[in-house]
């Protein structure tokens, strides 16, 4: 796997390995189906912000569609 270099690639990598990435609050909770490394972690501390900025547009639309 080549490193993610922004927050939408991260994310897609998270999700495509059985990641779970979910907004708690202003958090991030994060549910592995493996055990996150070093690298890992530091990538996902790096793009937090826009980490949550994803999920909260997901989170968004999906109220949206819902209607």
């Amino acid at each position: 796997m080549t490193t993610p270099q922004t927050a939408n690639e991260l994310l897609d990598a998270m999700r495509g390995c059985g990641f779970t990435i979910n907004l708690s609050g202003d958090s991030l909770e994060v549910r592995q189906a493996r055990w996150i490394d070093d690298e890992m972690a530091g990538l996902i501390t790096r793009h937090k912000t826009d980490l949550i900025r994803i999920l909260e547009k997901e989170k968004s639309n999906e109220e949206l569609n819902l209607l």
